[in-house]
């Protein structure tokens, strides 16, 4: 189950069909945010993304999400 920001709401699915939209938030076909924590700061759920400078360097050449949730 994945947890969804729409707005002001939050919205669950199953569905796991994602893409990087152009500020590279991991967003569904709606462009709803996917919402993850990050492990070391122990703060609450926030979108789960990447900054798009870093692909564009090279940085990460590739990418998955781990069985933790991680993306690694």
């Amino acid at each position: 189950m994945f947890v969804l920001r729409d707005h002001d709401r939050t919205v669950y699915s199953r569905l796991g069909d994602f893409k990087l939209d152009e500020t590279g938030r991991l967003v569904d076909e709606l462009g709803r945010a996917v919402m993850g924590f990050e492990s070391r700061l122990g703060a609450g759920a926030a979108p789960v993304g990447v900054n798009p400078r870093d692909f564009s360097a090279q940085r990460f050449a590739t990418y998955r999400i781990d069985e933790r949730g991680l993306l690694v």
